[in-house]
């Protein structure tokens, strides 16, 4: 399939996903969840790029395996916020609502963020001269260790950048790829939307600056103490 193809693919593939997440009636109930299948849904990307594809190298598949890895890690990571299992689900809504009313932008709005931000992925799967890993894939392999590295054990405001490096390390693996350097939108793109999932506020605000994930998990222990 031609690149456009392939576009046309995924962006086909991601409305469907986004249109029955925007349609669950768990998204009432939990609303980060459109931003919390961010990852799971490049992973789907990644996946409908590499099945339009007939070249099956390490080139193609190790950015396909590594974005799944982070997807699934990455639904884990943000929580369910109001519909998690702590009982004061109220005190939650309040306090994440800040955050909340910035991050409700439209089904439109969440589906072109997300194909956006995969176009690394689209023009490495895309490519029907994939070979083996170059120079720049072992730099990515480095970030990639760095941004699991750090989200499994970065605490407070430190939790973010893990998350804010997975960008980077697709746009590199895009580096070995014709044409790969012109999709640098993208990994800013992402760094815009973690940045997004940081909690507002300033001037000695509990929990500003933390990701949503480690300040609802502080606010839970001090409850249980």
């Amino acid at each position: 399939m031609t690149l456009v193809e392939t576009a046309l693919a995924g962006l086909s593939a991601l409305a469907v996903a986004m249109t029955v997440a925007w349609s669950s009636r768990r998204r009432r109930s939990d609303p980060l969840l459109a931003v919390r299948l961010w990852g799971p849904l490049l992973a789907l990307l990644a996946a409908v790029y590499y099945a339009c594809g007939a070249v099956a190298a390490p080139q193609r598949l190790v950015p396909l395996v590594l974005t799944a890895l982070w997807g699934g890690w990455s639904m884990l990571r943000v929580p369910q916020s109001v519909s998690g299992p702590t009982g004061d689900r109220a005190s939650e809504a309040d306090d994440l609502a800040p955050l909340t009313a910035s991050l409700q932008p439209s089904w439109l709005g969440h589906v072109w963020r997300i194909f956006l931000a995969s176009a690394p992925l689209l023009v490495i799967e895309a490519n029907q001269d994939a070979g083996a890993l170059g120079w720049a894939d072992g730099l990515a392999l480095c970030v990639w260790g760095a941004c699991f590295f750090m989200s499994l054990s970065a605490k407070g405001r430190r939790a973010w950048r893990g998350e804010s490096l997975v960008g980077w390390a697709i746009y590199l693996h895009a580096l070995a790829v014709p044409g790969g350097f012109l999709t640098l939108f993208a990994p800013l793109l992402w760094l815009g939307n973690v940045q997004r999932l940081r909690m507002p506020g300033g001037g000695g605000r509990a929990g500003a600056g933390m990701s949503i994930g480690t300040h609802l998990q502080a606010k839970r222990r001090a409850s249980e103490v």
